[in-house]
């Protein structure tokens, strides 16, 4: 289970105060475009998993798309969506 940094760079500076100023930038900076964690999560996760393994990641609103199709590429066989409570798409659950 990861909640890996995925907001991309440049929006940091426009995010609310109390996270924008107190919050460890290495805790939000998921680099240009927000999914550079993603894809080293993935991939190294992928190798030390056993079949049927999963890893779990919390995603930014609008990444859905882009992080299945990096776990797809990292080799996961199955990638589930689950929405929050407002029906956004935020949680990735990939099986090997």
């Amino acid at each position: 289970m990861s909640n890996p940094p995925y907001i991309p760079s440049a929006v940091i500076e426009t995010l609310e105060p109390e996270v924008a100023v107190y919050e460890p930038r290495g805790a939000l900076d998921g680099g240009p475009t927000g999914l550079d964690a993603y894809r080293r999560l993935f991939l190294e996760s992928y190798g030390l998993l056993k079949v049927n393994g999963f890893v779990a990641v919390e995603i930014g609103v609008g990444e859905a798309e882009s992080v299945r199709d990096i776990a797809l590429s990292a080799g996961f066989r199955s990638v589930e969506t689950i929405c929050d409570l407002s029906g956004i798409e935020r949680v990735i659950i990939s099986t090997k």
